[in-house]
């Protein structure tokens, strides 16, 4: 498994300068020893990383690649789209296809940038702040990287040498060593980071405490997983926001809640100013029903690419707040001048056939709604929630449980529950069940489910059961069990010879 590899990439992606949260400028297409060899330099890289990591929402028109994670699960039916194998199941999700091949080389391209950081700050000379700060920064988005691939491809080489051309053996890492490397990296993040930063969109403390619990849940270290979660909740400066039609909403999202955001500012100058069309992603096209025209109070301009399925819908009780938050359920006349006979402005509208209705006027999230631009703008730069404290809560409950320790998981579970249904949803005993579908009623459309669900070995069972719904079974109907991970893209077997595939997906390569 031996290849000669010529990497030839810019250390740098070209942004000239990346917001106003991040504020040093980026130094792009030099090679890594004229950019690497101050601090300053290094500053910049990081910038770089920061500015890469968004495209993963920006790189495609139709946010394809964080499509092809929000979906797929037992919570989504998808409408349309150019490439839905990732939400049906069916042969398009193959080693040849685009975006399996984008989250393998994005991801690896955060890897190749970080490795030049750390290897490079690691022979400069510099004060411990500015060190520990790099350092720490560099080595949260690596293990953030190879967690995310690890996660998804199971069988992941390793690499912490910054690449040239060189000949190298290409063999997948056991599960062992990549897990050394993550919580290694982790582990140095947290003890070199702070707890807050005065530049909104970096990593943390915090940031990395929570991707290390995560990373404990994943390895069934309950012990370690609950220790990292509840010192984050109690020692930490983050909080939950009491009201939940205030986590998405509000213009700014670097709010207490919030542990990590994704900036976007259409300020930016040049080419590589980044903007998104999630908001458009999860809003039917209700503007086609004659008499309705778009209206930031149901969304703004819509595309309707994937919806809540009745089943993620029915996980919600009439009394939870988090469906009116979270979820646009029902749209309304809001034009005088085109309204149909025997319709007054303000109406539901209802549509009889079944199709049609679908694309018009199934309930969507509201989660990525935009309200601070037009309604007919198809742009949006609004900030994205990688990771919030209620996902921590929730880890900590579902490891203390684990671990055996359902009194002291109760109180972690029941805070999240009490915000949404008040005192009376509290619960006096957790399962399984109860926190799968918790997790579902918070976190859906945020990009966890799946992970969560393979993690939980649930994965197969649950999309089997509700994926899609009782008119789009293809989910339901196409899921096998090697669909737990995603091929490794055809490029890249190509590359390093007697790579294998992972199973399952040999006889659909090229």
């Amino acid at each position: 498994m031996k290849s000669k590899i010529l990497y030839i990439f810019a250390i740098i992606l070209l942004v000239p300068s990346c917001s106003d949260y991040l504020d040093e400028k980026a130094i792009t297409d030099l090679t890594s020893d004229r950019v690497y060899n101050n601090v300053q330099g290094l500053k910049s890289g990081l910038i770089g990383i920061y500015h890469h990591e968004k495209t993963y929402y920006t790189a495609h028109a139709e946010g394809r690649h964080a499509m092809s994670i929000l979906s797929g699960t037992d919570l989504s039916v998808y409408r349309t789209s150019g490439d839905a194998g990732a939400a049906r199941y069916n042969n398009s999700m193959s080693p040849t296809n685009s975006t399996v091949a984008f989250n393998w080389t994005h991801y690896y391209q955060i890897v190749e940038r970080c490795n030049a950081i750390i290897t490079s700050a690691e022979t400069l000379e510099m004060n411990e702040e500015d060190y520990n700060f790099i350092m720490g920064q560099a080595k949260t988005a690596r293990a953030h990287a190879y967690f995310f691939l690890f996660r998804l491809f199971d069988n992941i080489y390793l690499t912490t040498e910054p690449t040239t051309t060189l000949d190298r053996t290409f063999s997948p890492a056991p599960a062992e060593d990549v897990y050394n490397l993550i919580n290694s990296d982790l582990e140095d993040a947290i003890n070199m980071l702070e707890w807050t930063t005065n530049q909104p969109g970096r990593y943390t403390k915090a940031v990395a405490m929570h991707i290390k619990a995560k990373v404990a849940m994943f390895q069934g270290d309950w012990e370690e997983a609950a220790d990292l979660a509840t010192t984050l909740i109690n020692d930490g400066p983050h909080s939950l926001i009491p009201d939940v039609n205030d986590i998405f909403l509000p213009d700014d999202l670097d709010h207490q809640e919030a542990l990590y955001v994704y900036h976007f500012n259409f300020e930016e100058p040049g080419e590589d100013r980044l903007f998104h069309r999630m908001p458009l992603l999860f809003m039917p096209r209700y503007n086609e029903v004659v008499g309705v025209e778009w209206d930031n109070s149901m969304g703004g301009y819509a595309w309707g690419r994937m919806y809540p399925n009745d089943y993620c819908l029915g996980l919600y009780s009439e009394d939870d707040a988090r469906m009116e938050a979270y979820y646009q359920r029902y749209f309304t006349y809001n034009n005088p001048d085109k309204l149909p006979e025997d319709v007054e402005l303000g109406d539901t509208v209802v549509v009889d056939n079944a199709e049609t209705a679908f694309r018009q006027i199934h309930p969507g999230t509201k989660k990525y709604w935009d309200l601070s631009k037009e309604a007919i703008f198809t742009q949006s730069v609004k900030d994205i929630i990688q990771y919030r404290l209620s996902e921590t809560y929730l880890m900590a409950a579902e490891a203390l449980w684990r671990d055996n320790r359902e009194a002291e998981a109760l109180p972690y579970f029941n805070e999240i529950r009490r915000r949404a249904l008040g005192p009376e949803g509290e619960v006096s005993s957790l399962n399984e069940q109860l926190i799968m579908d918790e997790n579902a009623r918070e976190l859906a459309f945020e990009g966890h489910r799946w992970f969560d669900l393979k993690r939980m070995g649930k994965l197969v069972e649950q999309v089997r059961l509700y994926g899609g719904d009782e008119r789009h079974l293809e989910p339901r109907q196409n899921i096998q069990e090697y669909h737990v991970r995603r091929p490794i893209p055809q490029d890249e077997i190509d590359l390093m010879p007697g790579y294998p595939q992972n199973d399952g997906y040999e006889s659909i390569s090229k």
